[in-house]
């Protein structure tokens, strides 16, 4: 005859079991439902590598001020990430190196047709050794989530065909830090900033550019 403290431990420790089972089950289907698998939210964190401390070179008060400014508005995958050139200066010290991503175009917004591909190049404020490192660990940790990009044409002669950021908050995607992020700037937006009306009840990149689409 099992005593009956045994019994008892034995049915808390099978409900305890059944509640985490439970919990992981309905932590899958919000995954599920949310349309964004959580391995792709923790893979969008990646993107804290391209994070400058630097003054913008453009800034705007609403999203649709920077859509109507930008050359192009896509949402879009990275595919690849790579050192796309190292500018060098007259000091040996004066070395700027950039990175480039390949993005394939799944839904184009606004602005020039960019057709199914296309190279947006980064700053990388390290030097070329490091950038190199930098780089190949960005492209083995491809955020897998889809990304909303606001660009500009880069139209110097060695940069024909190359797009940038327009700037830190020009890109959008999901995170752990918030399911509308924009992970290239130190804060998530939102919360009194500039962009807060424009979000309001805003859930997900994609509903986000639906929003775009129509202003």
């Amino acid at each position: 005859m099992i005593p009956r403290a045994i019994r008892t431990n034995r049915i808390l420790l099978s409900a305890v079991t059944l509640l985490a089972a439970l919990t992981v089950v309905a932590t899958y289907i919000a995954g599920e439902r949310a349309g964004t698998a959580a391995s792709d939210i923790r893979s969008a964190d990646s993107f804290t590598m391209l994070r400058l401390e630097a003054s913008e070179v453009e800034s705007y008060s609403s999203l649709t001020a920077m859509k109507r400014s930008a050359d192009a508005v896509v949402m879009g995958r990275i595919v690849s990430f790579g050192v796309s050139r190292t500018v060098r200066g007259d000091s040996p010290l004066d070395i700027v190196v950039y990175g480039s991503a390949v993005i394939d175009v799944d839904r184009q917004l606004s602005g020039r047709a960019l057709g199914g591909t296309v190279a947006v190049e980064f700053l990388l404020p390290y030097q070329p050794a490091e950038a190199a490192k930098h780089a190949a660990a960005f492209n083995a940790a491809l955020p897998q989530a889809q990304a909303l990009m606001f660009l500009r044409h880069k139209k110097g002669s060695a940069e024909a065909g190359l797009y940038r950021l327009v700037n830190s908050a020009g890109l959008w995607t999901g995170t752990t830090r918030a399911a509308v992020d924009t992970p290239l700037t130190d804060e998530a937006p939102g919360h009194g900033g500039s962009f807060t009306t424009e979000l309001d009840s805003v859930r997900s990149v994609d509903q986000l550019a639906d929003r775009l689409a129509r202003a």
